[in-house]
């Protein structure tokens, strides 16, 4: 556009959309006005939509050739939107801009959300353009627009206005249509085109329009279809200009229309409003990415904040205004008409009105943890099609490319993250997997909004009003888990250990990272500050270093218990070339541990290929150059190292100095990125080259490197500069070397310390557990013997408890005293496995030994655990069952006693209005609680379960109330009356009974 470009500073050529006969021939195709504009320029056009769509080229040409981020380069920008604004979007008499909408639906295609779905991404347009201008699919045109990615420096609308202007539409520029072909006509269009079915409609809708436009307007409308219309400008400047309160209004509504057409003139003063429930989503608060720690911490200044998991789902804002409950995404789509309402029971005890931010997920309750984020619209197709629960879960099918987009499902499927799903698809059904959503804020709560509010403040809101229930969505469950500080997904925090710790949990956890906020701060729509920030061990500041694997480490928990899970690297010690064997002088120093960034496929390859020369004692003629150190000695150790593999590990290189390892060095957060099959152990990293390394990043990370050389400044230093740790010190691993032998009682036993009182007790403890000739281990694994703590608290103990019996503290220091193995006592036991006690007749399953003496210790034990596993068996099946059900399911089909397996009960003894009992009796209610007894008991005798308080089930049993024998409930339970328990019993089966 002549008019625009020239008063940018710019003028633009026939080649790029403009003309040299300014705008006389316009004036027969629009509709002109005659008063003069307000703001000085003459005016042009009664709407936005009667402005030709090449004034817009024009104004985007411009746009993109400003770049830079000089104040002038920002001027001359603001001067082309400036004109454009003026000259084509302005009305004659008041300055009202009348229909903007339809202009900036195109110059920021992302933000208009009323228009569908093209389905149409780069590789499927580049094929529809070839087909609109029949190009031969074997002519250069076709192969340069397909291969956009190579042949077109991957910028794909220039591609197709280079491969046009070539040709195709040569001369169009001057072409009587494309002259004229408005805004209002190019919207038509594509409105016309989002309602298409199929690519032979998509083809002819595009080849219709094409015909009109010359190559520019085609690379624009193409840049408006895929939403990446590069102008050198953001979408909140495009905004701020348009009007100075815009970015205000899209952060409360995200509605563009409402935005253009609620603030029709730029000395419009909008009244000040505050968000409200339903009109469209909130603009989300994001965070921040943080590259380190350090630098999380130092922008927090030392104020108190919470530490959450960085969830892998789908951001999503509920909406509950009365009855209607809205699902915005972060892309400001309602996803309850696309099937999200299958869920609208889980959030129907909210207040009248309500919004929620947090983040929905698929769990799976083999693993206990989140399932990929691919399989969310999955699931939620299985719950609208009431998909059966022992059917088999479709992996593939959310890696599938459904909308002609380039993204290729296998790699997905091979990453570590599908990998260990790929393994055990044929395991994974519906039944397995859940939808959970996690609300971590509340924005509006009843009838005001909270968003200023502390987060803090906002925490005990989403506590008071959200409440974690569980409901049956088609055959699919659904559950709230709150992210509040008192869960498993937060926690507060107020040092930088405190995010050290949290960070390295994560990386074991196989999660994303961590988001950090302040807990003072308020809910800002559309912020990206240090209010709230994330970080992630890819941030971190790393290299790529080679290693070679020395040694091994078995694993904790389900995947990887009793299984070697963890590597000792090494490196070479020679700083000449090595050669190819270790028997002639090359050594291989030990330099870190690592376990993260491996999948289950990979961890299996490698046990596989590795397995023949894992020794479980070190080698005597091995030639590693190792501390011996408690926490370097490997479970296992890899010889000889030309049979080994090598890896190459992502890690932290501020390298930290170390007593563990042979380096004297090590790395922070180190994470398997790749195994290098093809390269020879003789060909990693090297002493030299770490230390070269190391020197290279001295002078920005202040670390003295050379503490051996002489003089009094390196004196100085070394007193003023104190070794860096990997960890904080309560969490670095224990140092047992040099520990004397004493005696062999604890040999043959391997004692884990699941948390005691302090890691100076834990020092000592097993020390002493060495030096009798036992070894300990840091975590849970199937060779462990012993486990013990101090209480019942962390994750440490919930492993060690699923595995077995669980001893105090107490018990192990007593055997150390007593210089043997004491039997233990009841008041030696925090937790008593059902293994333990079942079968025998010489102890009851609280613990108490018949055939022993208890002390006045032992009893107030006994009570505490008469308390605590009368809690624990309250809703338990009975142990053999148990076992034998999950052994042998099919032997268990037709036992009797397994008749309610799979059933959680609901008790509902509210009198009926038919009951007829003497209410007015003293025993009226020990009468009702015997009766509820007896019927719970019975429940469970028969394979049921109750369900907890607060706990939604799968039946309600109606115990007085016989006129709903069998009943679905909109929230997939069903109602049961006792003589519907009693047909099931008798006839060993709930199946058709009703």
């Amino acid at each position: 556009m002549d008019d625009v470009a020239n008063d940018s500073g710019h003028r633009l050529g026939t080649r790029d959309g403009g003309d040299d006969d300014d705008d006389d021939a316009e004036e027969d195709g629009a509709r002109l006005t005659s008063e003069p504009s307000t703001s000085g320029a003459s005016l042009r056009y009664a709407t936005a939509r009667d402005v030709p769509f090449r004034k817009l080229c024009g104004a985007f040409e411009a746009l993109q050739n400003e770049r830079g981020r000089s104040k002038a380069t920002s001027a001359r920008r603001y001067r082309v939107l400036d004109t454009l604004h003026d000259r084509c979007l302005v009305s004659a008499r008041d300055g009202t801009r009348v229909d903007a909408f339809d202009a900036y639906r195109l110059i920021l295609p992302a933000l208009d959300k009323e228009r569908g779905a093209y389905f149409l991404k780069h590789d499927a347009l580049a094929k529809v353009v070839v087909s609109a201008f029949d190009m031969s699919r074997a002519s250069e045109d076709a192969k340069k627009l397909e291969d956009w990615k190579r042949k077109g420096g991957g910028n794909f609308p220039q591609v197709v206005r280079d491969v046009l202007a070539g040709g195709h539409l040569a001369d169009r520029e001057k072409d009587e249509d494309a002259r004229t072909l408005t805004i209002g006509d190019v919207n038509e269009a594509l409105d016309a085109l989002a309602a298409c079915d199929n690519k032979d409609q998509r083809a002819s809708t595009l080849r219709a329009l094409f015909s009109k436009m010359d190559a520019t307007q085609v690379k624009w409308t193409c840049a408006i279809i895929l939403k990446e219309t590069k102008i050198s400008m953001g979408e909140k400047a495009i905004l701020r200009h348009y009007h100075s309160e815009a970015n205000d209004l899209w952060d409360w509504t995200s509605d563009l229309r409402r935005v253009c057409e609620d603030l029709p003139r730029r000395d419009f003063r909008m009244k000040r409003e505050d968000i409200d429930v339903g009109v469209g989503l909130i603009n989300p608060q994001m965070a921040r990415r943080q590259n380190s720690i350090d630098a999380v911490y130092r922008a927090l200044k030392g104020t108190q904040f919470v530490i959450e998991t960085k969830f892998d789902g789908e951001r999503i804002q509920i909406h509950k205004d009365g009855d209607i409950i809205n699902y915005w995404t972060r892309n400001m789509n309602d996803f309850g008409p696309r099937g999200y309402d299958v869920m609208n029971a889980l959030f129907r005890h909210l207040p009248k009105r309500c919004i929620l931010d947090g983040e929905l997920m698929v769990w799976n309750k083999l693993r206990d943890q989140s399932y990929p984020f691919g399989a969310l619209k999955n699931l939620i197709k299985a719950a609208n099609m009431r998909k059966a629960k022992d059917e088999l879960f479709p992996l593939k099918a959310h890696l599938e490319n459904r909308d002609g987009g380039d993204s290729d499902g296998e790699e997905d499927l091979m990453s570590s993250k599908y990998a260990w799903y790929a393994e055990n698809v044929k395991k994974l059904t519906y039944g397995d997997l859940e939808l959970v959503y996690v609300p971590f804020d509340i924005l509006y709560a009843v009838d005001r909004s909270v968003k200023t509010h502390k987060l803090r403040e906002r925490h005990e809101l989403l506590k008071e009003h959200v409440r974690e229930v569980s409901v049956m969505c088609g055959n699919i469950r659904a559950r709230i888990l709150l992210a509040t500080p008192d869960c498993a997904f937060s926690r507060v925090g107020s040092t930088k250990e405190d995010i050290e710790r949290a960070l390295l949990e994560a990386m074991d956890n196989g999660e994303e990272g961590l988001v950090i906020k302040d807990l003072d701060g308020p809910w800002i729509p559309g912020d990206r500050s240090n209010n709230w920030m994330k970080i992630k061990p890819d941030y971190l500041s790393s290299e790529d270093l080679d290693v070679v694997l020395i040694g091994g480490y078995y694993g904790a928990g389900e995947l990887r218990g009793g299984k070697i899970s963890q590597f000792l690297c090494g490196i070479v010690e020679a700083t000449n070339d090595p050669i190819s064997t270790a028997s002639d002088g090359v050594k291989i120093m030990s330099f870190c541990k690592v376990g993260t960034g491996i999948s289950a496929m990979q961890l299996d390859d490698l046990r596989s290929r590795l397995g023949d020369f894992m020794h479980r004692e070190k080698p005597q003629d091995m030639n590693y150059n190792v501390t011996d150190a408690y926490n370097e000695k490997p479970d296992v150790w890899i010889w000889p190292p030309q049979r080994s593999l090598v890896v190459t590990v992502k890690g932290d290189i501020r390298a930290i100095r170390t007593t563990t390892f042979a380096t004297g060095y090590s790395l922070r957060f180190p994470r398997v990125t790749g195994i290098r099959y093809d390269k020879k152990w003789s060909d990693i990293l090297t002493l030299c080259d770490l230390l070269k390394t190391i020197e290279e990043e001295v002078p920005t990370l202040k670390v003295n490197i050379d503490d051996t050389r002489g003089g009094t400044n390196a004196r100085k230093r070394s007193r003023t500069t104190g070794p860096a740790t990997l960890l904080p010190a309560h969490l670095m691993p224990v140092d047992v070397s040099g520990v004397v032998q004493e005696s062999e009682i604890f040999k043959n036993m391997q004692v884990h310390i699941a948390n005691c009182e302090s890691r100076e007790q834990k020092q000592e403890l097993f020390k002493a557990v060495i030096a009798r000739s036992g070894t300990t281990s840091e975590l849970w694994h199937k060779h462990v013997t012993h486990s013990v703590a101090l209480n019942r608290d962390g994750s440490k103990f919930r492993t060690a408890s699923r595995e077995g019996d669980v001893y105090t503290i107490a018990w192990l220091q007593e055997c150390i005293h007593e210089g043997r193995v004491v039997p233990p006592k009841p008041r030696h036991r925090l937790h008593l496995s059902a293994t333990t006690w079942y079968g025998t007749d010489a102890m009851d399953r609280y613990g108490d030994d018949h055939f022993s003496d208890c002390n006045l210790a032992d009893v107030h034990a006994l009570v505490h655990q008469v308390g605590d596993q009368t809690k624990r068996w309250k809703t338990a099946e009975v142990p053999a069952l148990v076992e034998l059900d999950r052994e042998y399911p099919s032997v268990c089909a037709d036992v009797k006693l397994l008749t309610f397996r799979g059933c959680v009960f609901e008790i509902d003894d509210s009198l009926g209005k038919d009951a007829r009992v003497d209410e007015q009796s003293s025993m009226f209610p020990s009468v009702l609680a015997g009766e509820r007894r007896n019927v719970e008991q019975i429940l469970r005798i028969y394979g049921g379960k109750l369900a907890p308080e607060g706990r939604m089930g799968t039946h309600i049993v109606r115990m007085y109330d016989d006129s709903v024998v069998f009943e679905d409930m909109d929230d997939g339970r069903k109602q049961v009356s006792l003589s519907w328990v009693k047909r099931c019993i008798d006839r060993s089966t709930t199946a058709d009974v009703v």
